[in-house]
């Protein structure tokens, strides 16, 4: 069997070069998702009466409420990992589980493990948009106005 393994979650997006060429158009964004301290662990265990495998992965995702996207990568990020390091065979159970720290049912991040992908117009993709970025990075049309004076 696979012994258990740790992945440092921003050091996964090295394997994704389709990914960080995508978020080049939002380099705040990406720096955002490689600096974050979050990890996965996974380990194998094997039922001792079927000799099924069962994959169990937990993770703990970026706190951010805004960051809904984050956790969407950070999940996808994950889950490409465990079929990186233990290829999952028909048959096989994963247990993926975690503080996922999500604020609704309708997050982006959910939808992604629930059904495997996210639709591009969902509305984490624009909520989050500006992750990363400092207030005085964004041009002046994308700043809220100031209720102060």
């Amino acid at each position: 069997e696979l012994p258990p393994v740790e992945w440092h979650l921003g050091g996964e997006v090295q394997h994704h070069p389709a990914l960080v060429a995508e978020l080049a158009r939002a380099p705040a964004l990406l720096r955002t998702l490689e600096e974050q301290p979050h990890t996965a662990r996974g380990v194998v265990l094997r039922c001792v009466e079927t000799g099924r495998r069962v994959v169990v992965v937990t993770t703990h995702l970026i706190l951010n409420g805004v960051a809904s996207n984050l956790r969407a990568l950070q999940v996808y990020l994950v889950m490409h990992a465990v079929q990186r390091w233990c290829s999952p065979h028909h048959g096989d159970s994963i247990l993926f589980c975690g503080d996922l720290n999500l604020r609704t049912t309708g997050e982006s991040a959910l939808q992604l493990v629930e059904t495997g992908r996210v639709d591009p117009s969902h509305h984490n993709w624009f909520m989050g948009r500006d992750v990363g970025v400092a207030l005085a990075e964004l041009p002046e049309e994308d700043r809220c106005p100031s209720t102060i004076g």
